[in-house]
């Protein structure tokens, strides 16, 4: 017997309640999107078995589109900017 490991199609999401709440904002959702570290979540809670995901689409699936799915990660200070944006704007 040979055990191979391939990339699948298979992925686990977070998900959250976008219409009510701080959430409801979408730049309190991109501070939160810049904050999630996906490399650790791969390597802690799956164990190192996967991929960080880009969007809901697998990169095995021949339809991945990278110019449309790729995110741009940056460094702490882009959900810092996007919190402050929020937080700061008149209701």
């Amino acid at each position: 017997m040979v055990v191979q490991r391939v990339a699948g199609t298979g992925y686990n999401y977070l998900g959250f309640n976008t219409k009510v709440g701080s959430l409801s904002d979408v730049r309190v959702r991109q501070a939160v999107s810049y904050l999630i570290n996906r490399d650790a979540i791969v390597q802690r809670v799956l164990n190192g078995i996967g991929t960080p995901g880009i969007g809901p689409v697998s990169m095995a699936l021949p339809w991945f589109n990278p110019p449309t799915c790729l995110a741009t990660r940056t460094v702490l200070r882009r959900p810092r900017s996007c919190l402050r944006k929020q937080v700061m704007a008149p209701r």
